[in-house]
């Protein structure tokens, strides 16, 4: 849920160091759309709150923007305002990733 996150950055900023995100759409095909773009909005929302690409981890399947079911092509879209959320965001690791492999 996003208030939830928005809660933890107030909640964050009050704290010292560097601050670090990992975000995960540990699902794919087209009918978990919802999954990645969920990923791509909180990638948008975090940069807004000065978290630089440096320490962002994203980890996404990434078969979303291209899927031949995509009715706009190249892009992921917010359900929440309807705009490309896709565009910009840099995917750490794609595709058939082994996250448990990659975290240990």
């Amino acid at each position: 849920k996003v208030w939830e996150i928005l809660l933890c950055f107030e909640k964050a900023k009050k704290m010292s160091g560097k601050k670090w995100v990992i975000l995960v759409a540990g699902s794919k095909n087209w009918e978990n759309y919802q999954h990645q773009a969920n990923v791509c909005s909180l990638y948008q929302i975090i940069r807004k709150h000065g978290i630089p690409d440096e320490h962002i981890v994203l980890m996404m399947y990434d078969d979303i923007a291209n899927n031949p079911e995509n009715p706009t092509k190249g892009t992921i879209v917010s359900v929440a305002d309807d705009t490309d959320v896709y565009s910009g965001v840099p995917k750490d690791y794609t595709g058939k990733v082994t996250f448990i492999m990659l975290l240990f």
